[in-house]
């Protein structure tokens, strides 16, 4: 009878599911496996799955303890906290600030912060809390992945500003790394301002569009593809259409005139005539806009065995 109980009592108790494993199978069973939690484990796994699976865990929110709780609830009210990991990897080349080099940290407490993902939103966070717009810029340089993001949300309160306060300001944050930022205020400032001398420069800004009319035109470039190294600049204050910026004026000039076409009419025709042009960049352009425009035009058979890997991919839509 001993030997019984004995081998009774060395049974271990039945493991409970991993809610974490759960969560991507039966995301209902796993928020029940996370309330029988007590309060510092159910945290700790609504914490995990932020950092690893964050859709649909605005209803976990609710579970966790108040630090827990508040970071849940700004991921979802704060969407660019899990798109910039999806979007924005660390080898993309999406329009952004360029990192940190301070001195004197303007944010020690955000730096201070567990988590490369809260120092980031921190900066970004103080950066919109900032009346000044040089002090926002330097901060906004902090939110590394998101850093286009935040030079956006603390410009829009002044796309209608004076451009000389908003220039110098620009200036004094960014030098000569600003100048994506100076084309963003011209265009979301022209967008709200009707002011002919607010046209020249948006049209000089932006280099190609000649005062034609923006259309909306979700972008297919968010994300880099290997290789496709080239800076880029925003075309309107979505900030989200982006174009290659290049040194050279004339081949900047062809690939400006490519993405002014595709906001504005959108002729397959003015794609298909530079689709042999001697430059990668140009052709790579035109794979990637023609495959949006006109995605059966016979152009793209050909741009889709390009000896330049890089246009051959967007040609074929990869």
């Amino acid at each position: 009878m001993l030997g019984l109980w004995l081998a009774c009592a060395a049974v271990p108790e039945p493991v409970s599911p991993d809610p974490i494993a759960v969560w991507g199978e039966d995301p209902d069973a796993a928020r029940s496996l996370i309330e029988a939690l007590p309060i510092g484990e159910r945290s700790l796994v609504v914490m995990r799955l932020l950092d690893t699976s964050p859709d649909g865990t605005d209803t976990l929110c609710a579970l966790a303890d108040e630090v827990v709780r508040a970071r849940c609830e700004r991921v979802h009210e704060r969407p660019h906290l899990t798109e910039k990991d999806r979007r924005n990897p660390d080898d993309s080349t999406l329009w952004r600030l360029p990192p940190p080099d301070w001195t004197v940290d303007p944010a020690p407490s955000c730096s201070a912060l567990e988590g490369e993902k809260w120092v980031q939103d921190c900066y970004f966070e103080t950066a919109e809390a900032t009346g000044d717009l040089a002090r926002a810029l330097t901060l906004c340089r902090g939110a590394r992945a998101t850093s286009g993001q935040c030079a956006s949300h603390v410009l829009m309160p002044r796309w209608t500003a004076d451009a000389g306060e908003v220039l110098a300001a620009i200036d004094e944050a960014l030098g000569e790394a600003g100048e994506p930022v100076v084309a963003l205020y011209w265009i979301g400032h022209v967008e709200r301002v009707d002011d002919e001398a607010a046209q020249i420069q948006f049209r000089n800004s932006s280099g190609a569009l000649s005062g034609r009319p923006l259309r909306e035109a979700p972008p297919a470039w968010r994300r880099a593809l290997p290789g496709e190294d080239w800076s880029r600049t925003p075309l309107h204050s979505s900030r989200a259409d982006v174009r290659p910026q290049l040194e050279d004026p004339e081949l900047d000039r062809a690939v400006a005139e490519l993405f002014a076409e595709y906001v504005t009419t959108a002729d397959p025709g003015v794609f298909v005539a530079q689709a042999d042009h001697p430059s990668a960049v140009v052709r790579w352009s035109v794979a990637l806009l023609l495959a949006q425009v006109d995605p059966g035009h016979p152009a793209l058979e050909i741009l889709a065995v390009d000896e330049d890997p890089r246009v051959a991919r967007r040609a074929q839509r990869i």
